[in-house]
Order: structure tokens, then sequence, then C-alpha cells
């Protein structure tokens, strides 16, 4: 390899995750005891992990801190019994999926949350595992563009856009000779600010909203930052941004039942 490449592999690596930084700080939503359960050494192995990806990938690992050591994400599958190979797309046959990404959390803690089922004799909640194969998935994410509920500079952009796309859909639909859900520009203004401090406060159900979605993917953004037993990351395109954390490469026969499958939380890592 030429020295200058060498030298841009470097710098890569030095400057990750300048689109992909994320601050595990955040004011408390519903859950004001949640922490991000984020041990050191394993972040530091994933930073090692990481390094297999190459250069430009390794530099578009989710990280945080100054150092920006890669964050580690969980996931629930429940996909089956069968060797976990891939993320099943929201139409696909049997998929799991009812939204447009998938979600990851970053504490074992909250994921906890995620991994239990509901006994209806009892109705209440109860931490066995069920006929699904349900299991939990260990890894980074790699991401071109992240939205962080935390950074001010995202949120005002992406209000910028979510404005822009009220006023156009309203111009669109007066032109059709319908009544537009906003009479006045205000009225759009008034409903936009109070949505804005709902999704500074890192609130799931606003954030996954169709017409907020709708507009982080006008800006660009392949992931984005939600609070709900913890903060958690969203992917867009799982199959490319899921990086198994005991397999990077993903070259595992069994796909990721041995590239970073969890058959229970209880397992250490």
């Amino acid at each position: 390899m030429a020295a200058s490449a060498i030298a841009k592999g470097l710098t890569q690596l030095l400057s990750r995750n300048v689109g992909a930084r994320i601050t595990t700080s955040f004011k408390p939503f519903t859950f004001p005891s949640e922490t991000i359960d984020q041990p050191l050494k394993l972040r530091k192995f994933a930073e090692k992990q990481a390094e297999q990806l190459g250069p430009e990938d390794a530099a578009k690992i989710i990280g945080e801190g100054e150092e920006g050591l890669p964050l580690i994400m969980y996931h629930r599958v429940r996909q089956g019994s069968e060797p976990f190979q891939k993320f099943k797309g929201r139409y696909e046959e049997d998929s799991p999926v009812v939204y447009d990404f998938i979600s990851t959390g970053l504490s074992k803690k909250g994921m906890e949350n995620w991994t239990r089922k509901v006994d209806s004799d009892l109705e209440d909640w109860v931490s066995s595992p069920d006929e699904s194969g349900e299991r939990v998935a260990i890894g980074m994410g790699k991401v071109n563009k992240l939205f962080d509920y935390n950074n001010p500079d995202h949120v005002n952009d992406l209000f910028k856009q979510l404005r822009k796309n009220f006023i156009d859909e309203r111009a669109e639909v007066k032109n059709r000779g319908i009544e537009p859900r906003y009479s006045r520009i205000r009225d759009i203004d008034a409903e936009l600010k109070k949505r804005k401090e709902s999704v500074k406060r890192g609130n799931w159900l606003q954030i996954e909203e169709a017409n907020i979605q709708e507009a982080l993917k006008d800006l660009g953004y392949d992931a984005f930052t939600t609070i709900e037993s913890g903060k958690n990351v969203m992917l867009f395109n799982p199959n490319e941004q899921f990086v198994p954390l005991f397999d990077p490469l993903k070259k595992s026969a069994i796909g990721f039942s041995r590239g970073g499958g969890l058959s229970s939380l209880k397992e250490k890592v």
C-alpha cells in the first residue's frame, strides 16, 4: 500500500465518527434511573474488531467521547430457531419488523425490557424466552450520518426541514382544492414548537413519527437516536450497518449465532 494511502487511513481512524459521534449523557424522559451499560474493556475490544473493516468503514463506527471508542449495540432477534443470517425488511415474508428500521439498545439492562413476553394468565411481564428463538445480537453500528437528539444542530436542521415539508404539503393540498391540515403558516410553527421540545428529550414516539422519519431521510440521515428504556440507536439499513462484534466481516457460515449472538442476557461477554 502506498504511503499516502496509509496516511489517509490513519487520518480517518483518528477522526472517527465525524458523522457518527454520539453522546450518552441525556436528559431523562421516561426512565430517569436508566444508565448506559458500556464496559470499557469491551469497547476497546470493539475498537480492535472494527479495524478489520478497513480505515474507511472503521471511521463510520458509532462512537462516543473524545477518543470516539465504539459503542456496543444490543438488538433482539426474533427469527425462529434457525441460525440468524440477515435482517428481514419490513415487507419481506415472515418479517418480524413493523418499521423501516431496526432498534438497538446501548445497555443490556435496558434490553431486558425487550426480551420478555406477556403471560396472559398473570397479565404481567415475565422474563421467559418464547417459541420464536428470541436471542440478543451484540455488535457495532456503521453509519454515514447519525441524528442525535442531544445535538442542538441536528435538532434545528431537522425542524427546518420539517417546516419546509409541512409548508410544501400545505401548498400542494391547497392547489388540489382541498382544505389543508394547517390553515395558516403560524399554525405550523406552533405545532412544530411543541414537537421540537419533545424531540429534544429523545421522545421515541415523536421521533419515530412518520413526518419526522421522512425529514430525517430527506436530510440524509441513515440512523437516529431515541430514549426508550435507555438510549437507543435505530438503523435504517441494518444488513449493511449492524456489524457483529465477534465476526465483523461476517465470515462465519452460521451467521450471527456465532458472529455476535447471545442466547441470553445472562451470558457474559
